[in-house]
């Protein structure tokens, strides 16, 4: 139930799967990942409240069916896009609408609020919370804002982007050279910093989730719960809509320059290790 906030250095292929505290990418390490993802977003559910053996029950076959529908709808989807991105890798400069559209489409990865046929079964659980739970349940989630508000303050967003994107191409075996950091630093500092509103988003978000958790008898419950569950991610409006598109785009020319400026043994090995993530995304995919 904890919100994500959006991170810029985190929105390309699928780096929500799995940890970069791992020295480099390999095929068994992606499936480790996706095989701990579902129990993860489980636990992340359970953490915040005492459930019941009953209310954890009805979590566990919610999960089980949400990694079902996910392993079926989005996987395919996923290998497709990185294959796309391997190919452009190989061309003499990588396209930035190809880069593009992977930015825009991994957005909000992994997408659970996509699997919007499974919400009744939520709905269930959170209409069956006590008040004790809720009130455990809201001290969770403002505890999560006031973290999110620390690290903001915490850390600039050029430094995050830099360190994200630098982590990146070494957890591929592709590690930027100095000049490539210079660009890359270079560039960090032309980014609209949106985290303030995202968490605002967040913020309304939690407060309007738990207030609707409080009237479980209310004939809108159901329908209203739905419609929370389903926007978890932040929502962009008006010019700061404007302000995330263009960051969509600087990152996907910034990505383009960094790769094009890889010498073709380079470019090779990153298309390689793209390639692999998408076989392995669409092994998973038809098990």
């Amino acid at each position: 139930m904890k919100n994500r906030i959006n991170n810029l250095s985190k929105l390309f292929v699928l780096i929500v799967f799995f940890s970069l505290s791992a020295c480099s990418y390999s095929p068994q390490m992606l499936k480790e990942a996706y095989s701990e993802l579902g129990s993860d977003f489980g636990n992340e559910i359970k953490q915040t409240i005492d459930l019941s053996a009953t209310q954890n029950a009805k979590v566990d076959h919610y999960i089980s069916e949400l990694m079902k529908w996910h392993r079926q709808n989005k996987l395919p989807e996923y290998s497709q896009l990185l294959s796309h991105v391997a190919s452009s890798i190989q061309q003499p400069k990588p396209s930035v609408v190809v880069f593009q559209k992977a930015l825009m489409t991994m957005q909000d990865v992994p997408h659970f609020d996509q699997a919007r046929h499974l919400t009744p079964m939520m709905a269930d659980i959170a209409n069956s919370l006590s008040r004790a739970q809720i009130s455990q349940l809201e001290k969770s989630l403002k505890n999560e804002y006031e973290k999110e508000k620390y690290e903001i303050k915490a850390k600039k967003l050029p430094r995050d982007i830099t360190q994200g994107y630098a982590q990146l191409f070494s957890f591929l075996e592709t590690p930027l050279n100095a000049k490539q950091k210079k660009i890359l630093k270079d560039e960090s500092v032309k980014f609209y910093d949106l985290r303030w509103y995202e968490l605002q988003y967040y913020e309304s978000w939690y407060k309007r989730f738990v207030s609707l958790l409080k009237k479980p008898k209310s004939p809108q419950f159901r329908t209203q719960f739905a419609k929370l569950w389903n926007t978890r991610e932040t929502r962009y409006t008006g010019a700061v809509l404007q302000k995330h598109q263009q960051n969509i785009k600087r990152q996907a020319t910034l990505l383009t320059t960094l790769i094009a400026s890889f010498d073709q043994e380079k470019k090779n090995k990153l298309a390689s290790k793209l390639q692999s993530m998408s076989n392995t995304l669409s092994e998973l995919a038809n098990r």
